[in-house]
């Protein structure tokens, strides 16, 4: 797929961006339609990957499939592994630190500015500017 591919002016890699302005990734992105029962194929390699079991989240103009783990408490005792040693509190600041960088590159992807609330919750006026915590 190139941008020379481009319909109406708009390049086709538009065609690919979610509704949060963020390109699809994934280089084995693949093409599917329901049968008449509502049933999705999906390859044998996604299957032997993601498992055979996903949620559907249905967003404004999208579907996610997210696959259901097949050992939800393995999952979990490896992501609790990840964090051992952090306190709740440092573990908030990097939550709250990682979605400012979300917000800021998305901003900045769409050609927006933010604007610096005064109050708020739980930052300083500082903060929310995106200045020093």
């Amino acid at each position: 797929m190139t941008e020379e591919n481009a319909v109406g002016g708009q390049p086709e890699t538009d065609k690919l961006m979610n509704p949060c302005g963020s390109l699809a990734q994934g280089e084995n992105m693949m093409r599917t339609t329901c049968d008449g029962k509502g049933r999705i194929y999906l390859e044998e390699s996604v299957r032997a990957k993601y498992g055979e079991s996903f949620l559907v989240l249905e967003g404004r103009r999208e579907l996610i499939l997210r696959p259901i783990p097949r050992d939800p408490m393995q999952d979990l005792r490896e992501i609790g592994r990840k964090l051992e040693g952090y306190s709740i509190e440092a573990l908030k600041r990097m939550v709250d630190e990682q979605a400012d960088k979300e917000v800021s590159e998305t901003l900045e992807r769409l050609g927006l500015k933010r604007i610096p609330l005064e109050s708020e919750p739980g930052r300083s006026a500082t903060a929310a500017a995106g200045g020093p915590r």
